[in-house]
């Protein structure tokens, strides 16, 4: 590959350049870049013409050391030398003359060569053909290059480069296609399609579909119901994925067979090709000595685990145990101060040991009592859970609350604050109040319905299962409902969003918000009581976008999980059903957990096979090129372009294919279908492959004859050292090209 990449040397960080596809190997000893347009490498070329003559040396160096070229004299600054020779150099079809001239520079002033010869590839492909496979002297020579595609009319031996033609799309665009569309039906699998690869599915499975008319419609989308069976309606009965037995080969536009150059089409509908996969490696089973291993390893961690925390609670008893016997003590210590000295002895025997009176003491002891009890594993005494709770209640913090019923006329700014302050924390404090109180009703009222519904499965076991299935048919209805709405209206519940009508105008909902946000931004906070009334909080959800419902719709989740729960008990096939109605929504997520195997790194190509390819006669179609027509209309416009009795002579000698995409199978019978089609009857055009067998060595085969038997460097074809120190580059611009195959 014409490609040139920059690199560094592990060893000693120097640059150096890699000309051609990076090996693998040689990552080892420079580093390699390993993404972007850098690990790509720079092309020499654009559309064919050398527009960057730097790396053009490097791969012209490259090049001659291949070929030994130049061995022990490399006396120039690029390091191979071709000094004293004389050097022949493709080019393509209508290339610029200031591209010419930079490449003269390189080959005269870098290279030192004696002789230059620039001679275009297409009419090189039918040179030293006259009269072999029915070319002979006149042809039509369309050489399909890696960017384009030229087309050039040969008569009597001389191309009529005056007449030529150049088809943007070749070998190269076809590849960039293919890549695309192959990548595109294979998305798991996209960032494995390079170009490389599909440059092999190009010339391995891509063919040229036949027949005229709709044929390459037919034939695409055959391909395309069986490349991706569920996007297409089944026919006939057939399973989707089955392939459908009765398309066959012309169904598709398959060539019947193959000649010359063209490889074998492989049959069928879809192809694949296998990616590189590693099969994972099996793990061992192990044995029953392993397992026995692995089974004591395990005890003994949960032993040693069990050890642990076993010491731990010794530990924890034990300080809890001291700390009992102290505070033992010091509740013998108290009732001798209070039988001898009073209840003011014992109330500051209490307050100097940190306890508010005697009572808080006994209730300390009762309390650690109760936890060594727990620590040690025995059973807890009555009274153990009143004492903790007592306990807590003692040692809450007391706050005074009198300043609340003082008017505000009577206090100073600081008590004011110091009022507003104890205002909020009442108001907290009540609100902690009620909602103990209210979850001490709600567990008991718990508690008599489980009695109650313990009693009535009891009486009736099946009529409870049949009200229990649908009070959780019911909620889950309820909360499927609850989702879907919510999911609907998401885009414009939340905080700020632009709650519309599809009037344009704001709802009602966002009104409300609006006078909200505004009575609050504009009090003056004389009378502030905010927070004594639960309702207050209520403001601030509104404002902040949240659903109204929210309470209830936990409230409801949370009954159902309990409902889900208490079938679980009686009935565990009924509760997994429920359980997955239940989950639906969004939150279901389908993992699949099949195991990788050869086929899941397959590509699949169908369509693709034809599709690509068709971008030859169908460029703006396919490909989406400019507006422009393909190779058939190119090379009538090539013929148009001669005079008639020389566009007879060129159409007589048929059109002779050259390049790397005149082997793609089906090219030559399609192209000589579609020029059939176009002329008069009884005037086809026959279409020859060049190359014998390798028509993308056919270029380089007539170059190396022309510059064998001398042709090349015969009259003005070639431009030697002492014409170029006397005219320089402006002999190249200023004389037409002289150039004669045969």
């Amino acid at each position: 590959r014409s490609l040139v990449t920059r690199v560094r040397r592990r060893a000693d960080g120097a640059p150096a350049m890699l000309v051609g596809a990076i090996d693998p190997r040689l990552a080892a000893a420079f580093d390699v870049p390993r993404g972007g347009a850098a690990a790509r490498g720079v092309s020499p070329f654009e559309g064919g013409v050398v527009v960057n003559h730097e790396a053009y040396a490097r791969v012209l160096d490259v090049a001659f050391a291949r070929a030994g070229i130049g061995a022990g004299d490399n006396d120039n600054e690029q390091g191979a030398s071709v000094r004293g020779g004389r050097l022949l150099l493709t080019e393509c079809v209508l290339c610029p003359r200031t591209a010419r001239a930079q490449t003269a520079e390189l080959a005269f002033e870098g290279y030192g060569v004696d002789a230059l010869a620039l001679l275009p590839d297409a009419p090189l492909a039918a040179y030293g053909r006259a009269g072999a496979g029915g070319a002979g002297t006149s042809c039509i020579s369309v050489c399909c290059g890696h960017s384009a595609t030229s087309i050039v009319p040969i008569v009597g031996g001389a191309p009529k480069l005056d007449a030529a033609v150049r088809l943007n799309v070749g070998g190269g665009t076809l590849a960039v296609a293919c890549r695309a569309r192959v990548a595109g039906a294979n998305p798991s699998l996209a960032a494995q399609v390079s170009v490389e690869r599909a440059e092999e599915i190009l010339h391995t499975l891509c063919y040229v579909a036949q027949g005229a008319g709709g044929a390459y419609d037919a034939a695409v989308d055959a391909l395309a119901r069986a490349e991706h069976p569920a996007l297409f309606p089944r026919r006939g009965g057939r399973a989707e994925g089955e392939a459908d037995a009765s398309v066959a080969d012309a169904d598709v536009g398959m060539p019947a067979s193959t000649s010359g150059p063209e490889p074998a089409v492989p049959r069928g509908l879809v192809a694949r090709v296998q990616l590189p996969w590693t099969p994972p490696k099996e793990k061992p089973q192990p044995t029953e000595e392993d397992l026995e291993r692995r089974r004591q390893a395990r005890a003994a961690a949960a032993q040693r685990f069990r050890d642990m925390a076993r010491a731990r609670r010794e530990k924890k008893a034990e300080d809890k145990e001291a700390a009992v016997n102290a505070l033992d003590a010091l509740c013998k210590q108290i009732a001798h101060a209070a039988s001898v000295d009073g209840a003011e002895s014992a109330h500051e025997l209490a307050t100097g040991h940190g306890y508010k009176d005697a009572e808080h003491v006994q209730l300390a002891t009762a309390a650690a009592k109760a936890s060594v009890r727990v620590l040690r594993g025995q059973p807890a005494e009555p009274g153990d859970d009143v004492a903790e709770a007592m306990l807590k209640r003692k040692e809450a913090p007391v706050r005074d609350y009198s300043l609340l019923q003082v008017p505000d006329e009577e206090l100073d700014t600081a008590q004011r604050k110091e009022k507003q302050k104890l205002r909020l924390l009442k108001g907290s404090e009540d609100a902690r109040q009620r909602k103990r109180e209210a979850k001490a009703a709600a567990e008991a009222a718990e508690e008599r319905r489980r009695v109650a519904e313990e009693e009535e499965a009891a009486r009736d076991p099946e009529g409870y299962l049949s009200r229990l299935r649908t009070k959780i048919k019911v909620l889950t209805a309820k909360v499927d409902e609850r989702r879907s709405r919510r999911k609907k209206s998401g885009s414009s519940s939340g905080a700020g969003a632009p709650d519309l009508t599809s009037s344009g105008r704001r709802s009602n909902a966002r009104r409300s918000k609006m006078r909200m946000v505004a009575s609050a931004a504009f009090d003056d906070g004389k009378d502030d009581t905010f927070g004594a009334d639960d309702d207050d909080w209520r403001m601030y959800r509104v404002m902040a976008g949240e659903d109204s419902d929210s309470d209830e719709a936990k409230e409801d989740e949370e009954q159902l999980g309990k409902l889900i729960a208490r079938l679980r008990e009686l009935d565990p096939d009924a509760a997994a059903v429920a359980e997955a109605a239940a989950a639906g929504g969004d939150d279901v997520h389908v993992i699949d957990a099949s195991p990788e195997t050869a086929e899941t790194y397959q590509l699949r190509v169908g369509a693709s096979r034809v599709w690509v390819p068709e971008a030859l006669f169908q460029p703006e179609a396919t490909i989406g090129a400019p507006a422009s027509g393909g190779l058939v209309e190119a090379i009538l416009s090539s013929l148009r372009r001669l005079e008639p009795h020389e566009a007879a002579a060129a159409a007589t000698g048929g059109v002779l294919l050259s390049g790397g995409v005149a082997r793609m199978p089906g090219l030559r019978a399609r192209l000589e279908a579609e020029l059939r089609a176009v002329r008069p009857v009884g005037d086809a055009i026959a279409v020859h492959v060049a190359g014998e067998g390798q028509p993308e060595l056919a270029p380089w085969r007539g170059a190396a004859a022309m510059a064998a038997d001398g042709t090349a460097w015969a009259g003005r074809r070639a431009v030697d050292r002492a014409t170029w120190e006397e005219c320089g580059a402006d002999y190249l611009l200023e004389r037409p090209q002289q150039f004669f195959v045969a």
